[in-house]
């Protein structure tokens, strides 16, 4: 009886070894609501979280008197809930034992897993706005059942409804490419499950009618435990607008490449480090690869590199555009080109680097140079020619001041003379004649009549001087020894060089309006 009373004794003793030693807190109430258990974790657990023993009320329910009605009524039921105590999250198991008249509550801390899931569940909401925001969708494929979990991104990028059984089946996913991004997709994705080599690759999405998208596909292998490939998974990410710029940059280029053929015009685009990330047809003998990344310095000499780099700083640090003729001498020869540089700007505004153009003017400015050469040259020659032609008017005028003065000393005196010798009438009027000529010999009238400007031969001139004399055509025929109707010939002559045919204008008028203008 002895030994079965010890037995008795160990076994109750194991048992209520079980709460003092269990790490989670453990509270028993009798039935009028009363702690009458808890083991050392409760405690510990207020002691962790700064509060004592009289805290315990924390871990009760706070619909105590329900259950105590539940116990009365020996009716056994549990339940389980959370609580909150302190900032640190409890699942309680709370049972209800009418045959002990006891409640009984097991509370676990599950703080941690709470925050791990609250994390994961942000998580999973920021991959989620990231992937909308970038329009990335992500995928993944079981190939045993070939089978496809995706993102709702996913959906969105290709415009699917996940209800329909074609966005989860990869032989209806491929039909929605165009023939060639199929193939290569298929192409690619055999290789992936074959080498588990990753792939990326740009599709065209064709649609029936005729509207395109482009996607930007990235998979790679899944393995299992033993290494080996049971499917794969990947991204697929929205780049129309990325393809349409990128197509339409082509383009442009094309159209660039064909209006600068003819011309040897560079044209560029440099960072704010003034590194080259762009170039067409360099020049001085450089190629597109070797300019790429490099700066002015390390591809021009120093002169003209720091007058480059002046007028790019400038456009950088001001925002508005410069240009500048810049002189590049080499060992064997020296160019000249023609800068031209704009700021490359965000849309708020703000500077991300430069974009211009060069123009190789060495040939425009060697001619310039030998235009300026031969035009000094002209200028020199012209000069001497007005000294020479001065020097032919000094001379003239020269001459007809002797001419005028050997008249005067060595025939006038003589014409005097004959005047007083008893000429009949027919000699004193040649002699008057002769004076007069004389006379016009000497004057301006006469050489204005003989001048180009009228052009009027030595006849003329010598009718028109006995026109002035105020001769009749009778008189001027008699004088010169032919006919009237030849004088008339030459009056109408004369009348039309001096640009009076026709006109109501008396001949000896206007001739002696010649002479005093």
């Amino acid at each position: 009886m002895e030994k079965i009373n010890r037995k008795t004794q160990d076994e109750l003793a194991r048992l209520t070894s079980f709460p003092r030693l269990d790490p989670n807190p453990i509270i028993e109430l009798n039935s009028s609501g009363r702690i009458i258990f808890f083991n050392p974790a409760t405690e510990k657990a207020l002691e962790n979280m700064g509060m004592k023993k009289g805290n315990l009320p924390f871990f009760l329910p706070s619909d105590l008197h329900v259950i105590l009605k539940d116990l009365k009524k020996d009716c056994e039921s549990f339940f389980n809930r959370e609580v909150e105590i302190k900032e640190r999250i409890f699942k309680e198991t709370i049972i209800v034992m009418p045959s002990l008249k006891t409640v009984r509550i097991y509370a676990h801390d599950i703080t941690e897993r709470e925050r791990s899931g609250e994390t994961l569940r942000e998580g999973e909401a920021r991959l989620k706005e990231a992937q909308r925001l970038a329009h990335v969708g992500s995928w993944d494929w079981d190939a045993i059942t070939d089978t496809t979990r995706c993102s709702a991104e996913f959906y969105r990028v290709f415009n699917s409804d996940p209800q329909e059984p074609s966005s989860q089946n990869y032989r209806d996913h491929l039909k929605i490419y165009s023939l060639d991004s199929a193939q290569r997709l298929d192409a690619a994705v055999k290789r992936a499950m074959q080498t588990g080599e990753p792939y990326e690759l740009d599709l065209e999405i064709a649609y029936p009618i005729g509207r395109t998208r482009w996607i930007s596909a990235r998979g790679e292998a899944k393995r299992d435990e033993d290494g080996r490939i049971i499917g794969l998974r990947g991204t697929a990410q929205d780049i129309t607008e990325r393809r349409q710029a990128y197509e339409a940059r082509l383009e442009n280029e094309a159209r660039l490449r064909v209006a600068l053929t003819p011309i040897n015009m560079a044209v560029f685009n440099q960072d704010l480090k003034l590194c080259y990330t762009w170039f067409y047809q360099p020049q001085v003998g450089y190629t597109t690869e070797h300019v790429i990344g490099k700066t002015d310095f390390e591809l021009f000499p120093p002169d003209a590199a720091r007058q480059i780099v002046e007028i790019k700083r400038r456009v950088i640090e001001k925002g508005t555009g410069a240009r500048g003729v810049i002189e590049i001498t080499s060992e064997d020869r020296t160019e000249f080109h023609d800068f031209v540089v704009e700021p490359l700007l965000n849309p708020e505004g703000q500077v991300l680097g430069i974009t211009g153009a060069s123009l190789d003017i060495t040939e425009r400015r060697l001619r310039e140079k030998e235009l300026s050469s031969k035009s000094r040259a002209l200028e020199e020659l012209n000069t001497a020619l007005k000294v020479l032609i001065d020097h032919y008017k000094n001379d003239q005028i020269e001459l007809e001041e002797r001419i005028v003065s050997n008249i005067r000393v060595r025939i006038v005196p003589y014409i005097e003379k004959l005047k007083g010798s008893g000429l009949n009438i027919g000699q004193s009027t040649l002699l008057e004649i002769i004076e007069r000529n004389f006379d016009d010999i000497s004057s301006p009238f006469l050489k204005l009549m003989s001048s180009e400007h009228f052009r009027l031969t030595p006849k003329e001139v010598e009718i028109v001087s006995l026109i002035k004399d105020g001769k009749a055509t009778k008189e001027i025929a008699q004088i010169l020894g032919i006919g009237k109707s030849t004088v008339d010939s030459y009056r109408d002559n004369i009348r039309g060089k001096l640009g009076i045919a026709n006109k109501k204008i008396n001949l000896r008028t206007y001739i002696l309006s010649l002479k005093n203008a």
